[in-house]
C-alpha cells in the first residue's frame, strides 16, 4: 500500500515537473513586453513579464522593435509578472528606455568563442549588470503599484543589485532652482571724506536667486559627491540711518560648488546634507549724495554655508541653507571721487527645485 502511495506521489511530481517545463519558453518563442525601469548604465532593465509567461532565470533573449534588434540580455531574477535582465549587448540605446514597448525573442546563449565550454550558459553564470558595482543608479520600485512592489520584494534578494521601495537614486543630473533669502546684514561705508564719510548701520535685505546646477552620476568619479552651477542673484538692501533710509540694489551672476555628504547627491526621499561655496560679480545702484540720480557701481560677493536638500522621485525638491554672505560695492564718480559699501552677515534660505 505504501509503495502504491509513493508511486502516486512520484507520478504526480513528474506530471507537475513536466507541466512546468512545458510552460517554459522554447528557443525563438516571442513575447511582447514593456520596460518598467532602466538603470543609468542601461545594463539592467526591469520588464513586465515573468514566470507566468514561461520565463526562467538563465533565459537569454533578443529585444527588438520593428526596425530590428536593439539589445541582448540574460534573465537574472524573476517573479510571476516581473523580471530583471542583465543586458550584455546594446545595439540601439535610444530604444532602451522606460515605458518602451518591444518584443523579446528567446535565444541561445551567446558564444564568446568556438569552445563550447566557454559558452555563456546558466551553468557558467554571468555577472549581473550591477549598477551599484559600476557606479550607476539602482533600479527602483518607484511608481509601481502596491501589488507590484510586493512582488518585487520576492525577487529583491541580496547582492549588488538592489530594488529600493521607499527611496532610491535618481538619474536626473540637472537641477533648476529658485531660492529666497531672509538675511539681517550689517553695512559699512568708506570713501572720500568730502563725499561719503565712513559709516556703519544695520540693514534689511531681500535676496532671490535662480540657477542651474549640474550633478555627476558616475559613482566612480571623484566629482560624484560634488555639484556645480551658475546662477543669477538679485539683492535689494535698505540701510536705515539716523536721518535717512537708503536703498541699494544689485544684479549679479555667480558660480557655486557644493559638496554632499552622508547621502548620495542624487538620492530621493532622503535628506542630503551639503556644504556650499559661491562667488560672483554684478552691477549695483546706490543713492547719490550730490544729485537726484542713483550712482552706478560694481560688486563682488562670496558666501559659504551648509544646508540640507530633500527630493521626491518626480524631481521636485526643497532646500534649506544657513550661510555667511559678504558683498562689496565699489563706486567711482566724476572728479576722482569714490566710495565703497560693504554688506555682510548671516542669511537663512528656503529654496524650491526641480531635477530633470
Amino acid at each position: 500500500m505504501k509503495k502504491v502511495e509513493l508511486l502516486k506521489v512520484f507520478v504526480f511530481f513528474l506530471v507537475m515537473l513536466s507541466a512546468f517545463q512545458l510552460l517554459a519558453l522554447e528557443i525563438d518563442e516571442k513575447l511582447t513586453m514593456r520596460i518598467l525601469r532602466v538603470s543609468n548604465s542601461k545594463k539592467t532593465i526591469l520588464v513586465n513579464r515573468g514566470t507566468e509567461d514561461g520565463l526562467l532565470v538563465g533565459d537569454h533573449a533578443k529585444f527588438f522593435v520593428t526596425t530590428g534588434v536593439v539589445a541582448r540580455g540574460v534573465l537574472i531574477k524573476v517573479a510571476p509578472s516581473r523580471s530583471i535582465w542583465s543586458v550584455y549587448r546594446i545595439v540601439d540605446d535610444s530604444e532602451v528606455k522606460e515605458d518602451n514597448v518591444m518584443s523579446l525573442k528567446i535565444s541561445s546563449a551567446v558564444k564568446l568563442t568556438s569552445d563550447a565550454t566557454k559558452m555563456l550558459t546558466p551553468e557558467i553564470p554571468e555577472v549581473p549588470g550591477s549598477d551599484e558595482r559600476y557606479g550607476h543608479a539602482s533600479i527602483t520600485a518607484g511608481n509601481l503599484n502596491a501589488d507590484d512592489k510586493s512582488e518585487m520584494e520576492m525577487i529583491r534578494g541580496e547582492g549588488d543589485f538592489d530594488i529600493v521601495g521607499s527611496g532610491g537614486i535618481s538619474g536626473r543630473t540637472l537641477e533648476f532652482y529658485f531660492k529666497l533669502y531672509f538675511p539681517g546684514l550689517s553695512a559699512s561705508a568708506s570713501g572720500d571724506s568730502d563725499y561719503y564719510g565712513g559709516a556703519s548701520a544695520d540693514s534689511s535685505s531681500l535676496f532671490f536667486t535662480v540657477g542651474l546646477e549640474k550633478y555627476f552620476a558616475d559613482k566612480n568619479s571623484i566629482l560624484h559627491n560634488f555639484s556645480t552651477g551658475i546662477f543669477y542673484h538679485s539683492a535689494a538692501t535698505t540701510i536705515k540711518g539716523v536721518d535717512s533710509e537708503d536703498y541699494y540694489a544689485a544684479a549679479e551672476f555667480g558660480v557655486d560648488l557644493t559638496w554632499h555628504f552622508l547621502e548620495d547627491p542624487l538620492a530621493y526621499k532622503s535628506m542630503i546634507p551639503f556644504l556650499t561655496l559661491g562667488m560672483g560679480v554684478g552691477t549695483t545702484t546706490s543713492p547719490s549724495a550730490t544729485t537726484n540720480n542713483n550712482d552706478k557701481g560694481g560688486s563682488f560677493f562670496y558666501y559659504g554655508g551648509m544646508g540640507v536638500k530633500y527630493f521626491w522621485e518626480n524631481g521636485f525638491g526643497v532646500t534649506a541653507v544657513a550661510d555667511y554672505y559678504s558683498r562689496k560695492e565699489s563706486y567711482s564718480l566724476t572728479g576722482g571721487l569714490s566710495y565703497n559699501v560693504v554688506f555682510g552677515g548671516l542669511r537663512g534660505l528656503l529654496g524650491f527645485s526641480y531635477r530633470f
